[in-house]
């Protein structure tokens, strides 16, 4: 079991390296990542030109030489292995992915899996992006639904109940990151049943639009919309600073991109290992950087 990683970066590289050391850590199975990234002045440039050098197996995809749909769908087309996912540069893994764990077990074996999702996990009760309570979903034997009927008159009574719900000051199942199938926070799914499925959406404008036009789109989607999950979180957001406020509807820290760039220039790097093993209620950690010497 091999596998193929689309990585989603803007102005952070210090991130990005921080999620590349972190997959180097943890991940058991042979993989081949791709870097997709956004540098907005000629330091940040300098920063990612950096960051492949000392990750010299990554393919780094400019957004400046390439447009966002055409990079998604010619690493989609072109990929060559049994598993496909999608992170951000503010992910970090904090627990190992092995080939022979249940969930990618049951991702290869069982049909009704459309995706393993390594930042989910049972305990997962607070939405930081919404900034309230959630509920998690029945879950049978490691896995769940993310939409049980998937008809629109379900979603539409679903949401009048569950606003009603959050009137009452009470947590509602299928909300916050139970809601999202097609996450590209560490969300891992078979190749070929994702290609078939990216094949049929319309394109992506830009990087922040991949998730919302798959999730429009979802129905689409060749089998049931069942995902898979472990135990405990494989994978945490980070979240230290944001690069795009246009449309958030969560605070970020506001920690600098600007001096965690220079630092890490500097030769300082990241340092995840306070949150390794951690168990957290949200999939979102807000942090200020934590940063070790050259």
């Amino acid at each position: 079991m091999d596998a193929e990683f689309l990585i989603f970066s803007k102005d952070r590289a210090a991130q990005a390296d921080q999620l590349l050391r972190s997959l180097a850590a943890h991940v058991g199975l042979p993989y081949r990542a791709h870097l997709l990234y956004c540098a907005s002045t000629p330091a940040f440039a300098a920063g990612y030109a950096q960051l492949f050098a000392e990750h010299p197996a990554v393919e780094p995809l400019d957004e400046g030489q390439t447009t966002v749909d055409a990079a998604v769908r010619r690493v989609v087309q072109n990929a060559d292995a049994r598993i496909f996912g999608m992170f951000v540069d503010d992910d970090v893994l904090i627990r190992d992915v092995q080939p022979e764990d249940a969930p990618l077990l049951a991702l290869t074996s069982d049909e009704s899996v459309a995706c393993v999702s390594l930042r989910l996990a049972p305990h997962k009760l607070h939405s930081q992006t919404h900034g309230r309570a959630m509920r998690a979903p029945a879950i049978r034997a490691g896995t769940f639904d993310f939409d049980p009927r998937r008809s629109w008159r379900y979603r539409k009574q679903r949401h009048i109940a569950n606003a009603w719900q959050r009137l009452r000051g009470r947590p509602t199942p299928y909300d916050g990151c139970w809601q999202v199938p097609f996450s590209v926070d560490g969300n891992l799914y078979l190749l070929e049943r994702f290609r078939e499925f990216c094949a049929g959406v319309p394109p992506f404008p830009h990087a922040t639009a991949v998730e919302p036009v798959l999730m429009k789109h979802r129905r689409s989607w060749p089998g049931p919309l069942r995902g898979a999950l472990y135990p405990e979180e494989r994978l945490v957001n980070l979240v230290m600073n944001n690069v795009d406020s246009a449309g958030e509807r969560y605070p970020h820290p506001g920690h600098s991109i600007a001096e965690a760039n220079a630092r890490y220039l500097a030769g300082e790097r990241l340092d995840s290992s306070p949150f390794e093993h951690g168990h957290f209620d949200a999939c979102h950690v807000e942090t200020a950087p934590i940063f070790t010497g050259p």
